[in-house]
């Protein structure tokens, strides 16, 4: 399994980005989005997006979207991992979007037992240990 992800938005109202098995482009992986250890919600990365599709990223049916809970706290939207459902992968947005700078967009970061490839994110986390390695 080669993962291909990026979060695109992350705020108190919505997460959005896109996911794809580069393996399996035509599978669409279905996420858990965690807050701790609290799931708030399930989505299918499989909205179609025109821009990934002249990108050639998958068939541009890869993309996600979840509106969150309105009664949210910030230090739970700090919390938020996307885990794909039924396994042990988890994508860990980086600190720039979580602290809600205007106009950031954020890589996904990190994989636990699959080759994770990146969006041009510099920092990996592994989920079960929570280290931190820069990959510069």
């Amino acid at each position: 399994m080669k993962i291909a992800r990026r979060i695109d938005r992350l705020d108190q109202e919505l997460i959005e980005g896109r996911v794809l098995d580069r393996d399996n482009p035509s599978q669409r992986l279905s996420l858990e989005v965690l807050a701790g250890f609290s799931v708030l919600g399930r989505c299918t990365a499989d909205l179609f997006r025109k821009d990934l599709s002249e990108a050639g990223i998958g068939d541009g049916h890869c993309a996600f979207s979840l509106k969150l809970a309105p009664f949210l706290a910030q230090q739970q939207i700090a919390q938020i991992r996307l885990k794909l459902h039924e396994s042990d992968v988890f994508f860990i947005p980086s600190t720039p979007t979580l602290a809600g700078a205007e106009g950031t967009k954020t890589d996904v970061c990190q994989d636990v037992h699959c080759e994770v490839e990146s969006c041009g994110c510099d920092t990996t986390r592994n989920a079960s240990s929570g280290q931190m390695l820069d990959r510069r």
